[in-house]
């Protein structure tokens, strides 16, 4: 985490850290993917975002949130495959980001949901079971 922080301390828009966990089992470099995908689209789509990490059960959350536009509810499920961008999407990106944050979440044999927020905006959850490692 601690060169995620390094990596958003350069960004103008706003990035709130809260809550934290034991270590995870898991492929490192693929969750701190995952995450910096997560936090980039919060950054462009959102102007800024929230990252909340917390225990539930046997599982580690990680939840990023924006208050950018959001995505219309038919929308929530189709982003999550490559190359789909919502139609009104900011420039710049490929619509990967979604789909490999789901990938990594499926390959610790967790997962990712997209949920709109009241009062406008998105959070992505991406739930891990503790104590498992992927082979």
């Amino acid at each position: 985490m601690d060169d995620l922080n390094e990596q958003y301390e350069q960004v103008p828009a706003p990035l709130h850290c809260h809550g934290k966990v034991p270590p995870l089992m898991a492929r490192p470099l693929a969750v701190r993917r995952a995450l910096s995908n997560l936090l980039d689209n919060a950054v462009r789509h959102g102007g800024g975002g929230e990252l909340g990490l917390r225990e539930e059960g046997d599982q580690v959350l990680i939840e990023v949130s924006d208050r950018g536009p959001g995505l219309a509810a038919e929308l929530l499920d189709q982003v999550l495959q490559p190359y789909v961008q919502a139609p009104d999407a900011a420039q710049g990106g490929w619509g990967l980001g979604l789909a490999i944050a789901h990938q990594v979440a499926q390959a610790h044999g967790g997962h990712l949901s997209l949920h709109a927020r009241e009062g406008g905006g998105l959070t992505v959850r991406m739930a891990l079971p503790r104590g498992m490692c992927p082979t």
